[in-house]
């Protein structure tokens, strides 16, 4: 029994040992590579692929000291750990820094051309977007000069994306032709009530036409500096001060309700589209509501109920001033 015994030891610390030369096959191959690969990381001056390459070397001799200990399972796990971090670090040595230079000046151009445009906005959204862009920027650039260029490519092609996001959101929501073309139609509806208003000693209307003025200058000011937002509330407010002009002038005839009810379908016809696509659900209520009053203002219209068709369709305006707002308001 006990050579028995004894047979059996032996053929356990030969298969033990020719278990363990297999793994120290396999840990100095480990070495090789390392070595192989030391240089090039040492030259390419790349922080990331240091620190990961120094992580390598560091499980490699945890690797060694398991083998020594005979634990091979564990030895085996931490030198193929660390044949990855080798890979791992020499895929980053091979980031060309001038390459990545490039692309933060990529960037920089891009910040430069579109700063003016998302300041000028006045969006709290698009405004909050671009900070982050410029912190990211600025981080990206003293990563590096310290020579962390993975970091620096992260955060200089970040900046980039929250800058691209501001200016569509910008673009997107103030849209300038759009914005211009009320402008334009408060400024023309400005012009007939002065006529209407011409030679007559009406005070409450002269004032009424004085704080519509102000109001569309104001509109004016804030569309040359880009905050179409404001541009359009603006104006729409002017509007509602000019209808009421109209209103205290005189008796509200057949064309004054006539032209109230045009505006209306203007509104309709430009931006229901834009609410139904991209206002919320309030904002599509309120276009609803407004449709019901547009259609209440013709049935006035053709019974000759002037008054009442002139306030139906200048409601239906209100709301659908305030359902274009809410669209604004949205996407700020």
């Amino acid at each position: 029994m006990k050579s028995v015994i004894l047979i059996l030891a032996g053929l356990l610390a030969f298969g033990l040992a020719q278990e363990g030369e297999k793994v120290r096959l396999e840990l100095e191959r480990t070495d090789k590579l390392i070595e192989l690969a030391r240089p090039i990381i040492e030259q390419s001056g790349s922080n990331d692929a240091g620190r990961v390459f120094a992580e390598a070397v560091a499980q490699q001799a945890r690797a060694w000291d398991a083998l020594r200990q005979r634990r091979y399972l564990d030895a085996a796990g931490k030198t193929m750990w660390a044949r990855q971090l080798v890979e791992r670090a020499l895929k980053l040595a091979k980031f060309d820094p001038q390459r990545i230079g490039d692309e933060i000046r990529r960037t920089q151009d891009l910040m430069n051309d579109a700063g003016p445009v998302i300041e000028r906005s006045g969006m709290p959204r698009a405004l909050d977007l671009w900070r982050m862009a410029k912190g990211e920027q600025e981080t990206s650039r003293k990563s590096f000069d310290a020579k962390q260029y993975l970091v620096a490519l992260k955060l200089t092609m970040t900046a980039r994306l929250h800058t691209k996001a501001a200016l569509e959101l910008v673009r997107r929501t103030g849209d300038p032709e759009m914005v211009r073309a009320e402008l334009e139609r408060t400024d023309a509806l400005l012009e007939r009530a002065r006529q209407r208003l011409a030679g007559s000693d009406n005070a409450r209307g002269a004032e009424l036409l004085a704080k519509t003025q102000a109001l569309q200058d104001q509109a004016w000011q804030s569309f040359k500096l880009g905050q179409y937002f404001n541009a359009v509330k603006l104006t729409f407010a002017a509007r509602d001060l000019l209808l009421r002009a109209w209103e205290v002038a005189g008796p509200v005839t057949g064309e004054l309700a006539g032209q109230a009810i045009a505006e209306a379908d203007r509104l309709i016809e430009k931006w229901s589209a834009v609410i139904t696509e991209r206002g919320p659900e309030e904002a599509r209520q309120l276009l609803a509501q407004a449709l019901e009053q547009r259609e209440r203002a013709g049935n006035h219209n053709a019974a000759q109920d002037f008054r009442l068709a002139w306030q139906e369709a200048n409601q239906a305006r209100r709301l659908l001033g305030r359902a274009v707002e809410l669209v604004e308001e949205r996407e700020q």
